[in-house]
């Protein structure tokens, strides 16, 4: 898995797959300052300001989407055979028991709105004393199996348990066809570098973070111009505080996802770290 061997051209369309805590909230809002109102689409549930969801996409006259210039969102590969005029991709990985962990804390010590699926969740782990591998065998979703895989590969629909090397293959090929970059949230700077690198725009710094050792990241005080983090995980556990059993449980079920980042991580530096080398854009 590499990169395409073309470099990125400013007029093709991005098509940056967030996949669920890997930063993608936080890197939304340094792009919405790159791209005006008319050249984007971030594409969410509804309760999510300035997006709108896929089907309203669809709806709209043809001219207006080949203006887009960036779309986001928790969307799965294959969106571009739906838009007129060139798009390529980028996305974000991150290592997947540190994700999934995250992910269940997000649910578990958040706050949602009421009567909606992330608030029945949060009342759920609340009420009951249940950890993540016993929530994920109970209730299935697809997003607790391989979800960076199904994503890539464009097979979000895929039931829970039945993902495959065919997929894994699959988000690999299309890796290789149509994505600028594979970043890594564990490479945040580079990552920021080549992604500035990918849009040809210059996008604002990122407020510090401070790595505690066996905790997670701290974050610093914003200055003048900087975005700041947005949707941590509050209380977010180390994952030497999860039960060993439990974590090795949903790291056999997300193996695809484990294979997937290890080759990412392998090959980061020959790919995106070589693109954050250069020059930024004026």
């Amino acid at each position: 898995m590499g990169l395409p061997e073309r470099s990125p051209d400013p007029s093709d369309r991005l098509v940056f797959v967030h996949v669920p805590k890997t930063a993608g909230t936080t890197i939304r809002a340094a792009l919405a300052r790159a791209y005006a109102p008319t050249e984007r689409a971030f594409i969410y549930h509804p309760s999510v300001p300035d997006s709108v969801t896929a089907e309203a996409l669809a709806s709209w006259p043809e001219e207006r989407r080949r203006e887009l210039r960036l779309i986001m969102g928790h969307i799965g590969f294959g969106i571009h055979s739906e838009l007129p005029g060139p798009s390529r991709y980028v996305t974000m990985l991150r290592e997947p028991m540190d994700r999934l962990v995250s992910l269940f804390d997000y649910f578990r010590s958040g706050s949602f709105p009421a009567g909606t699926g992330a608030a029945r969740q949060h009342d759920r782990l609340v009420a009951e004393d249940i950890d993540i591998d016993a929530y994920a065998f109970d209730v299935k979703h697809p997003r607790w199996d391989n979800q960076m895989v199904r994503l890539l590969s464009g097979h979000t629909d895929t039931p829970f348990g039945r993902c495959d090397e065919t997929m894994l293959q699959e988000s690999l090929d299309n890796i290789e066809a149509l994505f600028h970059g594979v970043l890594l949230q564990e490479r945040m700077g580079p990552s920021m570098k080549a992604l500035e690198a990918i849009v040809g725009r210059a996008l604002p710094s990122l407020a510090g973070r401070q790595q505690r050792e066996g905790r997670p990241w701290r974050i610093l005080q914003r200055a003048k111009g900087e975005v700041r983090w947005h949707n941590a995980t509050r209380e977010r556990r180390a994952l030497d505080e999860i039960e060993p059993a439990a974590l090795e449980r949903m790291r056999d079920l997300n193996r695809f996802d484990v294979e997937l980042y290890r080759i990412a991580e392998e090959r980061f530096e020959s790919t995106v770290g070589e693109m954050s080398l250069e020059s930024t854009p004026n």
